[in-house]
């Protein structure tokens, strides 16, 4: 329906209020509010948002601009749905049945805001996840800079506007790959000044599953490309075998090192 840089623009917005860090962070540091989810700072946001997603899938049919959505299958799509009716169902013994009705409503909405997303072709979807992590990032650093009270936690890890340190690090996590996939395709200055911020973030944060998990990630992503073009190079299975044992014995070996220098148990940090 719309094409573009538009497009990609539409669903960095619609993925920045989905991770919803920032809209209870607006309820309660700029607007002095509860931070609850029927807030009129959060509640609109989340129904604008799948209400969008919607009218978009609905109104598609018209072509306002460029081509149709992709057809998607109507199983995982239905069931997708069904849950959401379910949800919306049980507003009829919920103990608070507004507050249930309104969210089954989202989680009925939800698949067209896949749907949308899933529509983006790979690069489009780069600048999308780039475009909303990589703002989450420079907010959080700015944060940590000029409101230090707001963004960093009872522990001083950062936090950034996200609700804790264990939602902000995921994100840093995030950028740092949509970083360097802007990196692969030539936007060098920006997508490696992003991986570096994300990096600076995703230590701040002090959370070592997602700093374990990214660091994980990279290394299978880079055992993959390196077997990948050994296989390329000389199209003999057991030169790409080789190359993923090695990697896998180096994982390994990896893993054993992480767990004896951050020993301490992950509850301990739960305070």
């Amino acid at each position: 329906m719309f094409a573009g840089s538009l497009r990609s623009a539409v669903v960095a917005v619609w993925l920045v209020v989905l991770t919803n860090g920032p809209l209870f962070f607006l309820s309660r540091r700029v607007f002095g509010l509860r931070g609850a989810w029927e807030d009129p700072v959060v509640q609109p946001a989340i129904v604008f948002t799948v209400g969008a997603a919607v009218a978009f899938v609905v109104l598609d049919r018209f072509r306002l601009v460029g081509g149709r959505l992709a057809p998607v299958p109507r199983l995982p799509f239905a069931t997708a749905a069904l849950l959401g009716v379910w949800a919306t169902m049980s507003a009829w013994w919920s103990l608070q049945p507004d507050v249930t009705l309104w969210r089954g409503i989202v989680y009925v909405a939800l698949p067209f805001v896949a749907w949308v997303i899933a529509d983006l072709s790979f690069d489009r979807f780069v600048d999308a996840l780039v475009w909303a992590v990589g703002s989450l990032v420079v907010i959080s650093l700015a944060l940590v800079v000029l409101w230090p009270d707001a963004a960093l936690d009872p522990n001083n890890d950062w936090r950034g506007p996200m609700t804790s340190r264990n939602s902000l690090a995921p994100i840093c996590g995030l950028a740092v790959f949509g970083g360097l996939a802007w990196w692969k395709r030539g936007i060098r200055q920006a997508g490696g000044l992003l991986v570096l911020a994300s990096v600076v973030g995703l230590w701040g944060s002090g959370s070592r599953t997602a700093v374990s998990a990214a660091a994980i990630a990279l290394f299978v992503s880079l055992v993959l490309i390196v077997g990948r073009r050994r296989y390329l190079a000389r199209p003999v299975w057991t030169s790409a075998a080789l190359a993923v044992g090695a990697g896998g014995v180096g994982g390994m070996v990896a893993a054993a090192g992480l767990a004896a220098f951050w020993d301490e148990p992950t509850f301990t940090q739960r305070r």
